[in-house]
């Protein structure tokens, strides 16, 4: 198969949709009610009915609907029921009218509701064609009511059939309800709606669905004033496509009011006379027209056309295929860059009306497709047969020869003889339990995979004939789970599985599988594999042997325990450190060089690690705090490790002078926590930060605090108490010197000097090669020096610096 396009699935609560349009309100006008002509439900039964939405099953809940709404229909609406999927699986025919549509009927509607059972396909685009054919949109008003829950899967398109619908009715309308749609799924059910002049209305549950069927239902039995235009090509005949219709407030009007393209066109007008033309190419056609109020009025123009009848058979004489078929009609050949669609129609014997001229007329069944040049004269009639020249492949999978047939899960490709390089092109493709293509008379490569296991099969279609296969997979079935111990309970969640095959010459295994289920299920060919399950950091492996046909249950005991983290400030029992920046690492013991290898690591304030049992130290790090506490994990039970980090909160500020009424607020203060003199009265950095306030996380004890910025620097010693915060204020007595020089004065550079320096040579604070220079500088007097490098000159001011002030320096 080609590829499913359409993103579209009427659901059962396509029925809800009307059973909704009985809600009392719509019949509450006084006098004779609108005639809203006929209507069929398309009801989706297949196997996408079994989801679940908010409140419950949807089948269920269609059911419940149905049966609290139906009871208000007008027993006047004259109302059908179709339903496809039910009957049978993977067939795309599955379309049954189970109730045709006729006034006071609604009790056999709502026995027809609660009958269903889903099982199959959903053929939806074939299902709302044949509803609207039964009520003959293309004759008379007709409409049909949709909630779609999922996609087509029969290669169909949901909105080129909208469009067709449109074209082709006479006043035909399409509403739709998404139901529990995602948003990539929406699409084609807006374009289907919109293109017939229908409705698109959400639902996510049981109430919003109410709501939304009862906006559709009425909008199906408000009364309208409209104006249907039909053109055709003769009494009896299908509507025509390309017909331009204009309608005009009256014969010799200027300008139109509306105009329309297609073979139907419906527009809402007010009560009147009008008067209408239709045109296709040199065929025209005019009429008055009198619209009542709160009608539908509908005109057929009759165009003497002329164009082309087509039909398609399998082989070459064949009786012509009568439904299924897809066609379009090009105006240049396959491949050709600017190449347009002129029209296209899925009727089994379309007729298209176009100019002479020469045209590419293809249609497609299944996985095939033809195309011919069509050459048509002008005013002439053509009548065109198409040779698929195809025949069927129905194939099915079985574990073993007499083993029943495997239902799902599968996934098929059909491969094309080999091309001169030896590589095979993939065809056509499947993922259903018995694959039902249609394809061109040859030879092909049948593959079919299922999980890891697969199967080919040379197979030869002849057109018009029906080919039968059954691919044997010689597969078995592995079954596993695992406890932690001997008889525990099964563990469900985070479990990682492996399924490695035999050692090769290198004697490494080659992983075949893998799931993360609880209790996974593998399809693999007969062989020896080896299982492996992975719990936290337990692990457990087995060796086991797969038989064809057969299933082998497989259950491994982890032999693992756990261990819990919870961490405190300053005591067990205190304050808990509740906080994502707890960092937990679990080490093994120690190697032969005394070395713990890292088994484990986790973040955050309660660490759960699955261990297998043994001997363990557990690392647990909170800011600069850290401690090592060793522990024990038995299997199947849980050990909690209780870390008292002795950690106390630092917060900083800095002031440039004692009086400033503001915190620093540069960026370039850097801070440093310095522990207690070593034994050669070194200091060791224990945390670094930048910024204006800086907050640490450190271990209890006596620090040396020292805060920079730029030439300005001061120190002092600070406490930390466990579980307690400690903020301190330091005092830089410093300014900010802002020295300048002009712009014109070429290269130049600044350096800065103590003015009082009593060392024998002057010292260097301060360097920079900008004209417009910041720097921080402890209170005090101060020299900076202006070197002129083009004129070898040099420069020099004196200022002084106040804590706490900014000091203006310039050359100028």
């Amino acid at each position: 198969m080609k590829t499913v396009t359409s993103c579209f699935r009427s659901v059962a609560a396509v029925f809800l949709a009307f059973a909704a349009s009985v809600h009392p309100q719509v019949f509450a006008q006084q006098g004779s009610e609108p005639d809203p002509g006929k209507t069929i439900i398309v009801l989706d039964a297949s196997g996408s009915m079994w989801g679940e939405v908010p409140g419950g099953v949807k089948i269920d809940i269609a059911k419940k609907v149905v049966t609290d709404l139906v009871k208000d229909l007008n027993p006047k609406m004259q109302l059908g029921l179709m339903a496809y999927g039910h009957r049978q699986k993977g067939d795309c025919t599955d379309i049954e009218l189970l109730v045709p549509p006729a006034a006071n009927n609604h009790q056999d509607i709502l026995d027809a509701v609660q009958a269903l059972i889903p099982k199959g396909k959903t053929p939806l685009s074939d299902a709302v064609l044949q509803a609207a054919e039964f009520l003959q949109y293309e004759e008379q008003k007709a409409s049909v009511i949709l909630v779609s829950d999922g996609e087509e899967t029969c290669d169909r398109d949901p909105c080129a059939l909208g469009d067709l619908l449109a074209a082709k009715g006479i006043d035909f309308v399409c509403h739709v309800v998404g139901f529990d749609l995602k948003d990539d799924e929406k699409r084609d059910l807006v374009c289907l709606a919109e293109s017939t002049g229908g409705m698109f209305l959400e639902a996510s549950d049981a109430d919003s669905l109410m709501n939304s069927l009862n906006t559709a239902v009425e909008t199906v039995m408000a009364p309208e004033t409209s104006l249907v235009l039909v053109a055709k090509a003769g009494e009896g005949e299908g509507a025509l496509s390309g017909v331009k219709f204009e309608i005009f407030q009256k014969k010799g009007a200027a300008a139109p009011l509306h105009f329309g393209n297609g073979g139907a066109f419906k527009k809402a007008v007010d009560p009147g006379t009008y008067f209408v033309t239709a045109s296709l190419q040199d065929l025209k056609a005019d009429a008055e027209i009198e619209v009542p109020e709160g009608k539908s009025t509908t005109h057929e123009f009759i165009l003497k056309a002329t164009g082309l009848t087509a039909r398609a058979v399998y082989v070459e004489g064949g009786e012509p295929i009568e439904k299924g078929l897809s066609w379009k009609l090009w105006d240049q050949p396959k491949g050709t860059r600017d190449r347009k669609t002129i029209a296209f129609s899925y009727h089994a014997q379309p007729k298209f009306v176009v100019p002479g001229g020469t045209y590419y007329l293809g249609v497609g069944k299944g996985e095939t497709e033809v195309e011919k040049e069509i050459q048509i004269e002008d005013n002439q009639g053509e009548d065109v047969t198409l040779v698929l020249n195809a025949g069927f492949l129905v194939a099915i999978a079985k574990m073993t020869e007499d083993s029943d047939p495997i239902e799902r899960g599968l996934s098929w490709k059909l491969l094309l003889p080999p091309n001169t390089e030896g590589k095979r092109e993939q065809y056509a493709f499947s993922y259903h339990g018995e694959t039902d293509m249609i394809v061109p008379e040859g030879r092909y490569l049948l593959k079919v995979d299922y999980d890891k296991s697969s199967a080919e099969q040379e197979v030869e279609v002849q057109a018009g004939e029906t080919t039968r296969t059954t691919l044997i997979l010689g597969a078995g079935t592995l079954t596993s789970s695992a406890s932690l111990t001997e008889g525990g309970e099964i563990l469900e969640k985070s479990m990682k599985w492996a399924v490695l095959g035999p050692p090769n010459i290198e004697g490494k295994r080659e992983q075949v599988a893998f799931s993360y289920d609880g209790k996974p299920v593998f399809k693999l060919p007969a062989g020896a594999y080896l299982l492996r399950a992975q719990y936290g950091e337990a692990e457990a492996e087995k060796e086991v042997e797969v038989k064809s046909g057969e299933t082998t249950e497989i259950s491994l005991v982890m032999g693992a325990g756990f261990a819990t983290g919870v961490a405190y400030y300053a005591e067990a029992g205190g304050d808990k450190i509740d906080s994502g920046g707890v960092k937990w690492t679990v080490l093994g013991p120690p190697n032969i060089e005394g070395k713990r290898e890292t088994v484990s690591y986790q973040t955050g304030p309660t660490p759960k690690f699955s261990l297998p049992g043994g001997s363990y130290t557990m690392k647990t790090v909170y800011g600069y705090g850290e401690v090592e506490m060793p522990f024990e994990v038995k299997s199947g039970e849980t050990t909690e490790v209780v870390a008292v980090l002795g950690v106390g909160s630092f917060k900083g500020e800095a002031r440039l002078a004692e009086n400033s009424p503001d915190a620093v607020q540069s960026g370039s203060l850097k801070w440093h926590l310095m522990g207690a003199p070593g034994i050669e009265g070194k200091r060791k950095q224990i945390a670094y930060g930048t910024g204006p306030s800086p907050q640490w996380m450190v271990p209890r004890g006596d620090y040396l605090l020292r805060l920079v910025l730029g030439e300005a620097s001061t120190e002092k010693d600070i406490t930390i108490t466990a579980g307690q915060m400690t903020q301190e204020k330091l005092v830089l007595n410093a300014g900010l010197a802002h020295i300048t020089a002009p712009a014109d004065l070429g290269s130049t550079s600044f350096s800065v000097y103590p003015l009082i320096d009593t060392t024998e040579q002057r010292r260097h604070l301060a360097y920079s090669t900008s004209k417009d220079y910041e720097i921080f500088l402890p209170e005090g007097k101060y020299l900076v020096e202006l070197k002129l490098r083009q004129a070898n000159e040099t420069k020099t001011l004196e200022f002084e610096i106040q804590a706490g002030q900014r000091s203006e320096v310039s050359f100028e």
